[in-house]
């Protein structure tokens, strides 16, 4: 017996190994189930040679390309974490010298702002597509209640960052992002009582700094899991899939996809870096800045329409998804087989596009 195979049984007599590779396979690897009540180099051998649906084909990899972002994120927040300071005093300096001065702290920083961005783009493509789709018919709308939730909390960690580099277009941007959230009846209390009302100081950007690399990542993780059980139980979708074994085909597709991904990361962060202004001042007049692209709609309403009007759309926009299973019963085939629906969903889109153009053009 070779000496990896020692090393197998005797971790196998002491440790469940096949539920903790069958915790791992849960993030999109693959999904057949492993049984627990085999010897694990069997369950595997099983496993790889079961055929399965493979979601490692557009639309169906955009979970995939979710979760290895996430991972990039966390990899390289925790790289970022050895030399950042979260203290007013300090911030500013510790990000011009890991940018600066640390050994691959310029490629680290910029890959860690691009997945960012790259992460709430393919999350709401993939909202899009389970609209599109109706991937929120029974018996998946717990499904597309944890996707939403991913996004509203995928928002959340990238709004905490946001302050943390603590140059003029952080500080401005935590502003702004205060006014745009403020009037909500929920999340404005939420967001006073969370980051202690807007005022900057080793308070505020601790509370940004806890929630963007403890809690927020936290959660994040466990709802990517739930999802991905979900997904395991009920299926991604309601049309026909392509069945095949996990090994070869399926993983050489992933590690296909993992390649594309991080040549677009490591691209875009060589040529488009995230440009390090001065140090912030309060109460100095910014006017070169804007929000986020996902705020420029709420950025725009923000300023032409009256404060209760504004709180009562900004409310809808974040609690009616979580109602829409029930609210949109129709038959689940996609969006195009359905004229009425698509105009509906279609326009409602177009309007959201326009507005944020608008609010960009301001």
């Amino acid at each position: 017996m070779s000496l990896w195979n020692k090393i197998i049984d005797w971790l196998e007599r002491r440790i469940s190994l096949n539920e903790f590779i069958s915790f791992i396979t849960s993030f999109g690897i693959f999904y057949t189930h492993i049984p627990p009540d085999k010897p694990v180099k069997e369950a595997i051998k099983d496993a790889m040679e079961t055929i399965s649906p493979s979601y490692a084909r557009w639309p169906y990899m955009l979970g995939i390309i979710t979760f290895l972002l996430f991972l990039i994120q966390v990899v390289t927040g925790v790289l970022l974490l050895f030399f950042y300071v979260p203290s007013i005093d300090k911030a500013y300096e510790s990000t011009v010298t890991i940018i600066r001065d640390r050994p691959f702290g310029f490629f680290i920083f910029n890959i860690h702002h691009w997945t960012a961005i790259l992460l709430i783009c393919v999350v709401l493509f993939r909202l899009g597509r389970f609209i599109y789709d109706k991937v929120f018919s029974p018996p998946r709308e717990i499904f597309w209640i944890l996707g939403f939730l991913i996004f509203i909390f995928v928002i959340l960690e990238y709004i905490t960052g946001i302050p943390l580099p603590m140059d003029a277009q952080a500080g401005w941007l935590s502003y702004r992002i205060f006014e745009i959230f403020n009037p909500a009846p929920f999340l404005g209390v939420l967001n006073r009582v969370l980051f202690g009302a807007i005022k900057f100081g080793d308070v505020f950007i601790l509370r940004n700094y806890i929630l963007h690399v403890f809690v927020f990542p936290l959660v994040v993780f466990f709802l990517f899991y739930i999802h991905f059980l979900s997904v395991r139980k009920v299926g991604l979708s309601y049309g026909k899939m392509s069945l095949k074994s996990p090994f070869p085909g399926y993983f050489f597709e992933i590690l296909i996809t993992i390649f594309i991904t991080f040549g677009v990361v490591f691209t875009l962060a060589t040529l488009f870096p995230r440009a390090i202004f001065q140090e912030f001042v309060p109460y100095k007049n910014y006017t070169q800045f804007k929000v986020p692209f996902f705020l420029l709609f709420f950025d725009f309403l923000r300023d032409k329409l009256p404060l209760t009007l504004y709180s009562i759309i900004f409310t809808l926009f974040i609690i009616l998804p979580f109602f829409l299973p029930w609210i949109d019963r129709s038959a689940p085939v996609p969006l195009i087989k359905k004229p009425v629906a698509f105009i509906l969903y279609f326009g409602g889109l177009l309007i959201i596009i326009v507005i944020s153009v608008m609010g960009l053009r301001v």
